[in-house]
């Protein structure tokens, strides 16, 4: 898998701008979509659309945030065609793309020029949709999409369970209530993708040996991942 492992420290800085665990969750999956890029990150976001506005909920950088807000505000572009019903959609040069003509001429100012919109779901009344872009044709492989589908698998119930947190409590009980969701598990091995760059299948593998080892729950084992780190910068 491409990609560097962040720093402690970048993922301290991440813990301490997360607004809660499953904001938390959210961007350490993001992150870890960002850095298959390799030499090249990505620029990732989240959007979801609750009734007829979009929404961007998470992002990797204040660009892919400005990107997904330019499509919101154009209504038109690969983010916006995933909510409005595409499974997938690639642009492997955005330039040459006919499809969505303003959000290109708009969008030249970022320098980017391929981009990936994956959809995050389903569910019953949201969609949502993972965006990637890049400013290397060349990055964005067919291994490198497999890669991010298989991350967007991981994304798909940090994403359930923070539209269902309205209240901002203190954090052990937010703890303690996340904690019953798979999307911890999601999140444990989001964090176990970034920090030994493997594949989801390889992370997953590593979480059930260490429930194994410990005799824990696997559920506890991917809260011990996460528990400290979140509880200790919040």
């Amino acid at each position: 898998m491409a990609g560097k492992n962040p720093s402690n420290d970048q993922l301290q800085d991440l813990l301490l701008e997360s607004k809660g665990l499953p904001n938390f969750l959210l961007r350490l999956t993001l992150t870890s979509v960002s850095l298959l890029g390799g030499p090249t990150p990505l620029a990732c976001s989240l959007s979801v659309q609750r009734g007829s506005v979009p929404e961007v909920v998470a992002s990797s950088s204040a660009q892919a945030k400005r990107l997904d807000l330019l499509q919101h505000g154009l209504e038109e572009g690969p983010c916006l065609a995933v909510i409005r019903g595409q499974d997938q959609v690639f642009v492997p040069d955005l330039h040459s793309d006919g499809r969505w003509r303003r959000f290109a001429s708009a969008a030249s100012g970022e320098r980017i020029r391929s981009v990936l919109a994956i959809r995050i779901g389903p569910y019953d009344s949201v969609k949502g949709v993972l965006s990637c872009y890049s400013s290397s044709q060349h990055t964005l492989e067919p291994t490198i999409i497999d890669a991010v589908k298989e991350l967007a698998v991981s994304m798909s119930r940090a994403v359930q369970l923070a539209l269902n947190t309205h209240s901002r409590e203190r954090a052990s009980e937010e703890w303690h209530a996340a904690l019953q969701s798979r999307a911890v598990v999601d999140g444990a091995v989001a964090l176990i993708m970034i920090q030994d760059r493997c594949s989801r299948a390889e992370a997953l593998m590593y979480l059930h040996q260490g429930a194994r080892t410990t005799g824990r729950p696997l559920l506890e084992e991917a809260g011990k991942i996460i528990h400290g780190k979140f509880l200790s910068a919040t």
